[in-house]
């Protein structure tokens, strides 16, 4: 899709405006059969993908580097102080 496509299909479809944005951390970071990028052609991706929910309006919530546990925190918090009046 061409950005205007996309434009126009998310404002017919309108998504949530918050998207949760798991950037690459190397700490855990695994080359594998499946994931054949390296970290920096992850990272390289990240941003472009960053610029690109940026840039169509998304708002980005990075979600820390942590346990599963205090990740869940991050997102529930987001999540709160949003529907909070």
């Amino acid at each position: 899709m061409l950005d205007d496509e996309v434009r126009q299909h998310l404002r017919q479809r309108p998504y949530n405006p918050t998207v949760f944005f798991f950037p690459p951390w190397e700490a855990i970071f695994a080359q594998d059969a499946e994931r054949d990028q390296t970290f920096f052609d992850a990272v390289r991706i990240s941003k472009s993908l960053r610029e690109g929910f940026e840039s169509l309006g998304f708002r980005l919530v990075d979600v820390p580097p942590s346990s599963p546990e205090e990740r869940a925190d991050a997102i529930i918090a987001a999540v709160m102080s949003q529907t909070e009046p």
